[in-house]
C-alpha cells in the first residue's frame, strides 16, 4: 500500500446565500479554493485552518465536521 502522506486538505468558503465560494489564485494551478499539504503531526482540520489563514488572512469559523472529504497525496 502506497502512504498517501502528505496529506492535502482544501477549504471551501461559501457566502451564506452559497452563490459566492473564495478562491485564491495558485501561481501555476490558477484558482482554486485556499489549501495545501498538512503537516505530518496535524491533523486535516489544522492544516486547513491554517492554510485559510495563511492563504487570505482570514481567520474564518470551520465546521466541525467537513462537507466533503477526500484523501489526495502529492
Amino acid at each position: 500500500m502506497i502512504d498517501p502522506q502528505p496529506l492535502a486538505a482544501d477549504v471551501w468558503v461559501f457566502s451564506p446565500s452559497f452563490d459566492l465560494v473564495l478562491l485564491v489564485e495558485h501561481r501555476w494551478r490558477g484558482l482554486l479554493p485556499p489549501g495545501g499539504k498538512v503537516e505530518p503531526e496535524k491533523t486535516s482540520f489544522e492544516g486547513a485552518r491554517r492554510e485559510q489563514i495563511k492563504e487570505n488572512g482570514l481567520d474564518l469559523r470551520l465546521e466541525d465536521r467537513p462537507a466533503f472529504a477526500a484523501v489526495r497525496s502529492f
